[in-house]
């Protein structure tokens, strides 16, 4: 269960800002306490948080971006080495792997600098970034959604999302990949998407196992 109380970090900050300076790893200092911290949010608007999307809530974790890498909104994440339900290691890049969570999606164009904390996303409505390949890019509203393939953790195609049109080849059957579609699923599209959304942020309504 989230903490309902007052949030360390407002949803679409992060712990140091776009300008504050992150310390060397060796030396995060208090931060670290705040490291797998749960909230629960209200579903608010990403450009007003005044306004809400939806009258459900959202329920994140406050990790720590240890990818080496700046991260953005909406990208979909894994677990660092190690540093289960705190901290993250970069973005998906294996079909139907298990997921972190989603890189909160108001956080701004500047992103999560490498070694911030920020929300990750686990439960409730989130936008999240749709397949580059426009093939995988066609979703219908309901099917259950999951990790795309990607050459590394960083590709402009990682951290994306495609649908499970419901039927599994004879080969996805026996190669594990059927068995990580129904263990790893992200949640189920609430949005639909056709090739004009290519690599667009669409909105999903994540389950995700913690």
């Amino acid at each position: 269960m989230g903490d309902t109380g007052a949030a360390p970090v407002e949803r679409g900050a992060t712990y140091y800002g776009t300008s504050g300076t992150i310390p060397a790893s060796t030396a995060y200092g208090q931060s670290v306490g705040l490291e797998g911290r749960p909230h629960v949010f209200p579903d608010t608007n990403p450009s007003n948080r005044q306004v809400r999307r939806s009258q459900n809530d959202v329920r994140a974790i406050l990790v720590r971006n240890s990818s080496g890498f700046t991260i953005y909104a909406g990208q979909i994440v894994l677990w660092a080495s190690g540093y289960r339900g705190k901290r993250v290691a970069g973005l998906t890049n294996t079909t139907a792997c298990e997921v972190a969570g989603v890189v909160d999606d108001h956080v701004g164009s500047a992103g999560v600098r490498n070694g911030d904390l920020f929300w990750l996303i686990v439960k409730g409505p989130c936008l999240a970034l749709l397949s580059r390949t426009a093939a995988e890019a066609v979703i219908s509203a309901g099917n259950v959604v999951h990790a795309v393939t990607a050459a590394t953790s960083g590709a402009t195609t990682a951290g994306r999302f495609t649908d499970w049109a419901g039927t599994f080849s004879a080969t996805e059957t026996t190669n594990g990949t059927a068995a990580n579609i129904v263990m790893n699923k992200l949640g189920r599209a609430i949005s639909a998407a056709t090739t004009g959304n290519t690599g667009a942020l669409r909105l999903v309504d994540l389950n995700i196992a913690t």
